[in-house]
């Protein structure tokens, strides 16, 4: 019975860590088969597209296991420099393709961050804790980030003791990542989550924010910005599965650099 036990036990253990080769190598012979078609580059709206990269030329995507099966290889040579992957979502959930996108992303030399989707009303700090205790097996990644949006519009709630709370509970998100890690995370969010919970607050956290609207820089009311999501339908060489959020990193090479090592340029 021990010896069942321990065979089973190592089997769960074998089965779980490398699950994602065996999902990642299943996916690729479907493409090498022709059961899944490629896409071929071709963002959305190209004019406007074409403005944002001339202004700003550090290009990158935000992907969570929606994308499904990723070639990095061919999303490298789309010169994506960076990614933010999903790993965490509120106390409990883990991005099921979280450590195969970040094992092939890095092994293509793409820059690796990732990100939590916030829950607004569950306690900040355990949160932040269950995305660290996730991702604690990773090196050389760019600074966390936490997802914080209005995920249905009936999310959004305006009286004053709601919005009290829930920015008591990014202030402890923030300070258990700034305690544990020595950094703030940047927050991602958008529209009417920016207005509501975070403008104004949080000034020691970097800003990634979400405008699809804008040309030549995103509408933040003047705070600064470091991470520009511009569009949700981009179409790059190496994602299969739906379209991709495309972002933009404000600064030159040598903030990028810093900015990838996981120092935040002031």
């Amino acid at each position: 019975m021990l010896i069942i036990l321990i065979i089973s036990g190592l089997s769960a253990y074998y089965l779980n860590t490398y699950r994602y080769e065996v999902e990642y190598a299943i996916d690729y012979a479907k493409i090498k088969l022709g059961i899944v078609k490629e896409y071929h580059y071709q963002e959305d709206n190209k004019a406007r597209s074409n403005s944002i990269g001339h202004h700003y030329l550090i290009k990158g995507i935000d992907i969570s296991h929606h994308q499904g099966f990723i070639s990095w290889d061919l999303v490298k040579k789309s010169n994506i420099r960076f990614a933010y992957i999903k790993a965490t979502q509120g106390l409990k959930h883990k991005d099921k393709r979280f450590r195969g996108n970040y094992k092939y992303a890095q092994k293509n030399g793409i820059k690796v961050g990732f990100y939590h989707f916030f829950s607004l009303d569950k306690d900040g700090a355990k949160q932040a804790l269950h995305l660290l205790s996730t991702t604690d097996f990773a090196s050389n990644l760019m600074p966390y980030a936490v997802d914080i949006e209005y995920f249905r519009s009936s999310d959004r709630k305006t009286d004053f003791a709601t919005i009290k709370k829930r920015r008591k509970e990014i202030h402890r998100f923030d300070s258990t990542m700034f305690v544990q890690t020595g950094k703030h995370p940047i927050i991602y969010t958008q529209g009417q989550c920016y207005t509501d919970l975070i403008q104004g607050h949080f000034l020691d956290c970097p800003l990634w924010i979400c405008d699809w609207q804008s040309t030549q820089q995103p509408n933040t009311a003047n705070r600064h910005w470091t991470l520009w999501q511009y569009t949700d339908k981009g179409k790059i060489d190496g994602i299969y599965h739906n379209n991709v959020d495309l972002n933009v990193f404000r600064g030159g090479e040598e903030d990028f650099e810093l900015w990838s090592e996981g120092i935040i340029p002031k």
